[in-house]
């Protein structure tokens, strides 16, 4: 059997080696299965509300939940449902941004570094201490003073900020393997030094890297929602945090 046959084979049984790991996980399936719930939720939210989340009505001001509004009204008579809906979109799209920027560049910064060392190594380093030791929120802070209520670029500011963490972990295990015989192997044979990082280094730091991920997608919905709970946000748009801002000045006034 040829190399290639052998390397196609040995893809086909860890890839049915997840997914067997993953049936035989109830925890994790059964988040899996909640978190693809929630996605295809927001995506399909014009399907399964009528309402539009930004328009109100007054007569349904604070309204119970009921046939009309299966979670009630808030205070301008909006659909909490649809709102809830409709903001999820904002919230997880604007964490999937912040963590698809943090993912690319702290993995391949991290790759690269371990790979090589030398200076690039240094360098790096040396970034990544200095982006880490600015408190995310001041950050934050100062963006949206310099640039306004621009959701998205906050969120691209969050991800470059979250790198270093995914950078870091992904050069600790790069160093750890860079010098195991199959890497010598692979540039015996010929092959590229970004086709080695890229196929075969990559591998190593695949799981850990999805942990990390998941991790990091829980800070980048936290921080998100977080500031626009404080009231730093567009408050036109529906959003988790801009929700949890008006329920608590609800329950404050009703506790008045």
């Amino acid at each position: 059997m040829s190399t290639i046959s052998l390397t196609k084979a040995s893809a086909t049984m860890a890839r049915r080696g997840t997914w067997h790991r993953l049936l035989h996980a109830p925890l994790a399936l059964t988040a899996l299965i909640l978190l693809f719930g929630i996605v295809l939720a927001t995506l399909a939210a014009p399907l399964l509300t009528s309402y539009d989340p930004n328009v109100g009505i007054l007569a349904d001001a604070l309204a119970t939940p009921g046939p009309n509004h299966w979670l009630g009204a808030d205070s301008a008579g909006r659909d909490i449902f649809a709102r809830l809906l409709f903001g999820g979109r904002v919230t997880l799209g604007a964490a999937a941004l912040a963590l698809t920027v943090a993912t690319v560049v702290g993995v391949l910064t991290g790759l690269f570094a371990g790979f090589y060392g030398k200076w690039f190594d240094v360098v790096s380093e040396w970034t990544t201490s200095l982006v880490m030791a600015l408190p995310t929120i001041m950050l934050l802070l100062a963006v949206r003073a310099a640039v306004g209520n621009i959701l998205w670029i906050s969120m691209l500011v969050l991800g470059l900020h979250l790198a270093p963490g995914f950078h870091r972990l992904t050069r600790t295990i790069v160093v750890g393997v860079r010098h195991e015989l199959y890497v010598d192997a692979a540039r015996v044979s010929g092959l590229s030094d970004v086709r080695i990082v890229l196929r075969h280094v990559l591998a190593a730091v695949r799981a850990p890297i999805i942990i990390n991920a998941a991790l990091t997608a829980v800070v980048a919905i936290g921080v998100q929602s977080g500031l626009e709970f404080l009231g730093l946000a567009n408050t036109q748009i529906a959003s988790w945090g801009t929700m949890l801002n008006e329920a608590m000045v609800n329950l404050y006034v009703a506790r008045l």
